[in-house]
């Protein structure tokens, strides 16, 4: 069976959740049925860069010691819920990060996140991987806390902790410290909070044992997608017909209006509901992809959920300041040489 009929019938089943769950007689949470206000969000997100040319000395290192493909830098987002959300302009706590020379902390802390993330040659070359598990996204955020200004390892302990993320020095990755704020690159830290947030996400090595790149390669196992995907349709609460139906226009709207068919500056006209569902329903695309295979609608997948993730949260959500300023939606650098940081 090719790729595409794979992809097809594992969608089809994926959307018709709702009903298998109703004929087995499953019932949903209190939780589950209340206000999306109250409502757990089961999806949580490891955001990757890609290596690309314009990196650092020290970027390039990186991607050469790294599997294929090739990631620089890693970080958490964590959706916020609806009330969360309504505070535009403000610190929802969704997305967690450690740079070289500064300390980890929440997107807010950092100066003009939208020239990182938005502007300039690190534009279009994110990519975004769901992490699925019960209240993934509140449990992440909680644990992200227990880590804020988590010393970025200086130069030295830099090189010999990266050097124990590859072989053979990861025969050594389980005798580093792995204590709230014991220094850390982005890849450890970032499988520091999983490990410690979501135990039963298992996973198999210490955190000083990960670079971007094989974090990323643990997190996509096809084992992890295909339980991923078996979760998410078990955490579908009941909806009937019409529930499903408005549902479906929010995702459509959402993914329509978060990839590029509302201008930037009209983004704050969507609704959480729509920016949540897009977010969704690009997360299953993600799954689905993994689980059949194909490298090239993997990749596209990925980056598709990224820019719906950083329209949403650094643009729509006001954390890019001057985002409206010589920059385009599809990530293309704009004639500005805007600075950004470096993992």
């Amino acid at each position: 069976m090719s790729s595409f009929w794979q992809s097809r019938l594992i969608k089809d089943a994926l959307s018709k959740s709702a009903v298998i769950n109703f004929k087995t007689g499953n019932r949903s949470s209190p939780r589950e049925d209340s206000d999306p206000v109250e409502r757990k969000q089961h999806i949580g997100f490891a955001l990757f860069l890609e290596s690309h040319s314009d990196e650092t000395v020290l970027g390039n290192a990186v991607r050469h010691f790294q599997p294929s493909p090739a990631f620089s830098h890693v970080e958490l987002i964590m959706p916020p819920d609806k009330l969360a959300d309504s505070a535009k302009g403000t610190e929802m706590y969704s997305m967690f990060a450690t740079y070289i020379g500064e300390k980890a902390g929440f997107s807010g802390s950092f100066s003009n996140p939208g020239r990182f993330y938005i502007h300039g040659p690190n534009g279009g070359h994110w990519r975004a991987v769901p992490i699925v598990f019960d209240d993934a996204s509140e449990r992440l955020r909680a644990e992200c806390r227990d880590h804020v200004d988590t010393l970025y390892p200086p130069l030295m302990p830099f090189v010999f902790n990266y050097a124990l993320s590859v072989p053979p020095g990861r025969s050594f990755a389980s005798y580093v410290k792995e204590d709230r704020y014991e220094p850390a690159h982005c890849a450890a830290l970032t499988a520091r909070i999983i490990e410690r947030a979501i135990p039963e996400a298992q996973l198999p090595y210490a955190p000083s044992y990960y670079g971007p790149s094989s974090l990323y390669l643990e997190l996509t196992r096809k084992c992890r997608c295909e339980k991923a995907f078996k979760d998410l349709a078990g955490f579908e609460p009941i909806k009937s017909i019409p529930e499903q139906e408005e549902e479906r226009r929010w995702e459509e709207t959402g993914v329509a209006g978060l990839l590029g068919e509302i201008p930037m500056d009209e983004l704050d006209t969507l609704k959480y509901e729509e920016c949540m569902g897009a977010a969704q329903a690009l997360s299953k695309d993600v799954i689905v992809s993994h689980v059949s295979g194909d490298a090239t609608e993997i990749r596209a997948n990925e980056k598709k959920l990224a820019k719906v993730l950083l329209n949403w949260l650094v643009v729509r959500n006001g954390h890019a300041s001057n985002i409206h300023q010589d920059t385009h939606l599809d990530g293309k650098q704009s004639s500005v040489n805007w600075g950004r940081r470096s993992n």
